[in-house]
């Protein structure tokens, strides 16, 4: 569900909710990741959960292919 492509405001509104849910955040909070960080709501996820920069989520991510619960589980 993480990857949907936000073509329309209802599909963008579906991708905070995500973030709130997956992370127990507010939905100011999760609305301010997804504009910083222009949509990457894998990344968003990791920075909150890890907690790690923006950088490190990234190479999270790429480490565990996309896998965001693998990516939590990485060392630094």
């Amino acid at each position: 569900m993480v990857d949907i492509q936000p073509t329309n405001a209802k599909l963008v509104e579906r991708l905070k909710r995500i973030i709130m849910q997956a992370t127990g955040v507010s939905y100011d909070k999760s609305s301010d990741y997804y504009e910083k960080l222009n949509g990457n709501v894998k990344a968003a996820i990791v920075m909150i959960l890890a907690p790690c920069s923006y950088q490190e989520a990234l190479d999270r991510l790429q480490k565990s292919e996309g896998f965001v619960r693998q990516a939590l589980h990485l060392e630094k």
